[in-house]
């Protein structure tokens, strides 16, 4: 088993990596990074999450096909990460209690579930990396009904992210991050200026542009201020698909 690098040494060189090489990960080592991620802080102590490897090739295909983005097929581990009332709430059926779920009147409880899976997901990660591992986000919310569908997921379960994890076959680049003294706030919020914004976006998109990042990996020569206008563009079909996935969560019982 490698030796763990310091906490503060992952935390600060990670960066995500989208280049795998297909090196089976052992047993050991993936319990122990499973393992941290329970350990991760969780409200109330209620662990209201669960991981689901999917090793099973049929699945990853399905997956891989709904994610559309073909370089998560060599990564070895795939770890989804998914809110779970469903065992909070047999849990408190054996205890016999009434409850808040039996009159779904939980909203603070629903958040703090997916608040909960997103630091289980980061000690993941994280203890990934202390091994020597690369690692990537793959968001798995926007098809949460055809992956829930594809692992068999219950009701009152939502598959939040998906984590990909393996033996790096490429280095990775520490990504551009809004300057410290932008997301610091003292006693009270304070606005970000116009002129501070366009500073934060020229230097983005330099340090994003000197890597190739989005051509590298999307196919798409444009910078990052060209990717925050895509992802964030209003049409007709991001409407439709954001009200069939809003009717997904509301039939699963986890809509707030």
């Amino acid at each position: 088993m490698n030796r763990p690098q310091s906490i503060l040494s992952v935390i600060l060189n990670r960066s995500s990596i989208r280049r795998f090489k297909t090196n089976p990960i052992s047993d050991k080592i993936l319990e122990k990074i499973l393992e941290a991620g329970q350990r991760a802080p969780s409200a109330c102590s209620l662990q209201t999450y669960s991981f689901i490897v999917v090793g099973d090739s049929d699945k990853r295909n399905e997956i891989e096909a709904l994610c559309g983005q073909s370089f998560i097929h060599d990564a070895p581990v795939w770890i989804v990460v998914c809110a779970d009332m469903n065992r909070l709430e047999k849990t408190l059926k054996v205890i016999g209690h009434e409850n808040v779920l039996d009159h779904d009147s939980c909203v603070t409880d629903k958040i703090y579930s997916i608040f909960d899976s997103a630091l289980a997901a980061e000690n993941i990660v994280l203890a990934a990396e202390a091994f020597g591992l690369g690692s990537v986000f793959i968001g798995v919310l926007g098809m949460a009904e055809e992956v829930s569908k594809t692992l068999q997921l219950p009701s009152r379960v939502l598959p939040i992210t998906m984590l990909c994890i393996g033996v790096p076959a490429e280095a990775s680049s520490i990504r551009p991050r809004w300057p410290l003294e932008v997301t610091k706030h003292e006693d009270e919020y304070r606005e970000v200026s116009n002129k501070v914004i366009r500073s934060y976006l020229k230097e983005a998109n330099r340090d994003f542009q000197k890597e190739n990042y989005y051509l590298k990996y999307f196919d798409r020569d444009y910078n990052h201020t060209e990717h925050i206008k895509q992802k964030t563009m209003y049409s007709s079909k991001r409407k439709k698909r954001n009200h069939q996935i809003q009717t997904f969560i509301q039939k699963t019982k986890f809509s707030v």
